[in-house]
């Protein structure tokens, strides 16, 4: 009779656990429990009926004991829980996908070729569209927005970006627009690019022929200006932090790119650093100021690929290569050895720098995975975070993620990444998840890589899609409960 208590709560949680875990209701079991649901299945159904006819009593007691058991055993398995608040209506047929978004206050900004729309996060309602004048698009973007102001570079379609306007985000009203220097390697121009200008501090800092001019953001008035070395001109315009501007300059296709960085507000001149590589590499993107980390990609077999970082005195204190130990870092997103569309005017959206630690997306080939069923063909990836000391440049820890990663941001001090239907926040110091939430419709599809904003003290995450066409919505949030 003893017995029948522990043998009810077994059974119950043994069974009813294991056969909804075998289910994959989740989606998130591991394998081995289809072994445990199935001997649930097969044996202790019958054992149950026969000792609820011994010991009814005793019995159903451990039934309920074992609920208990068995919903403890689901949230381990499932996670935390984000239902879907709202989703945007989807966008029309043909519509243009979007090249970046911004998140501010309580709203998220879709930023695409031919217009803007920004999303209350509350409720999803529409607050404003800003379309560019005249036949212009979009070809630029400010990384970060600044007193609730947000640069957009824009000019006729397939022509130089040459015009920024400062638009405000509250009420999606342009403040000012000036014109800008346009960057031309004379192998081609480009159209449509990040960090073509940058905010901070309250000033905007734009490119000019022979180096950058800096104008307060609320009237476009001129605060600071900054020639470039002889020779050379505006390559790159990016924010470091929020007081922090870097800028990079191109000397030719034989001379190596300076970096150079200034106070936001003032002007005042930083650091001076000739980069290690020629020309303008593949990639070129600043992860941080402090301390100042430069992701370098060049095209070449013998060029730089690797992520620097510099001391106080501007001296090259750590090289991360970009390929080591069967691994590959990427900076934008990519499944594999497939690459994604990324949003165009959007940089280094899957590798961040927190205190002293890169944390960023390693892929390997092996990721891929290829299986065949009644349904046809299912395709599958693997992936993984992987984070480097800037100290000396070893590896700190490396955590696998159910998909491969889709999306990786800061807030404040919090790390957060997404993949597949996998929100997770990491710490940095060890790569565990502090949380690890379960996305319902918002989680964004197999070959998608959509923006992630977090807001809400953590705990209110808004997805914004590229493609708004499809079964992606083009934004959305959800929220934890």
């Amino acid at each position: 009779m003893l017995l029948a208590f522990p043998f009810g709560a077994f059974v119950t949680g043994l069974t009813v656990g294991s056969v909804l875990v075998f289910g994959d209701l989740s989606g998130r079991g591991p394998g081995w429990f289809a072994i445990i649901g199935l001997f649930g299945t097969l044996f202790t159904i019958p054992l149950l009926i026969l000792a609820i006819g011994v010991h009814r009593r005793f019995t159903l007691v451990g039934l309920l004991a074992g609920g208990v058991l068995c919903a403890g055993l689901m949230y381990a398995v499932t996670g935390e829980d984000a239902p879907t608040v709202w989703r945007a209506a989807q966008d029309e047929p043909g519509s243009a996908r979007a090249v970046g978004s911004w998140q501010d206050g309580d709203l998220v900004v879709r930023v695409q070729p031919d217009r803007l729309t920004a999303y209350r996060v509350s409720d999803g309602t529409v607050a404003w569209r800003w379309t560019p004048p005249g036949r212009d698009v979009v070809c630029a973007l400010s990384r970060t927005t600044d007193a609730h102001t947000g640069l957009v570079g824009h000019a006729p379609e397939n022509g130089d970006c040459d015009r920024v306007t400062a638009l405000r985000l509250d009420s999606g009203k342009p403040l000012w627009t000036d014109p800008i220097a346009p960057w031309d390697d004379t192998a081609g121009q480009y159209t449509s690019r990040p960090d073509v200008v940058a905010v901070g501090h309250g000033t905007a800092v734009l490119p000019t022929r022979s180096g950058w001019r800096a104008v307060g953001l609320a009237d476009g008035r001129e605060r600071w200006t900054a020639r470039a070395d002889a020779s050379c001109a505006p390559l790159l315009t990016s924010t470091g932090s929020a007081e922090t501007v870097v800028t990079v300059a191109y000397c030719g296709a034989d001379r190596a790119p300076v970096l150079h960085t200034y106070t936001a507000g003032s002007g005042r001149s930083g650091l001076r650093v000739r980069l290690p590589a020629r020309g303008a590499p593949d990639e070129l993107m600043v992860l941080a100021s402090d301390p100042l980390t430069v992701w370098v990609k060049e095209g070449t077999i013998r060029g730089t690929q690797a992520v620097l970082s510099y001391d106080s005195r501007g001296r090259l204190s750590t090289t991360i290569p970009l390929r080591a130990e069967a691994l590959e870092l990427r900076a934008t997103p990519s499944a594999g050895t497939l690459d994604s569309p990324a949003f165009a005017v959007r940089p280094a959206r899957t590798a961040v720098v927190t205190g002293d630690t890169l944390i960023t997306s390693g892929v390997r080939p092996g990721d891929k995975h290829v299986s065949s069923n009644h349904g046809g063909t299912t395709v599958s990836y693997d992936g993984r975070l992987v984070a480097y000391s800037l100290t000396d440049g070893h590896q700190v820890w490396r955590a696998g993620t159910r998909s491969w990663v889709q999306a990786l941001t800061v807030h404040g001090d919090q790390v957060w990444v997404l993949s597949g239907d996998q929100l997770a926040q990491v710490d940095p110091d060890t790569g565990h998840f502090v949380h690890d939430i379960l996305l319902h419709s918002l989680a964004p599809e197999t070959y998608s890589s959509p923006d992630l904003w977090v807001t809400g003290g953590g705990r209110t995450y808004a997805v914004v899609a590229e493609d708004g066409t499809d079964d992606q919505r083009p934004a959305g949030v959800a929220r934890l409960r």
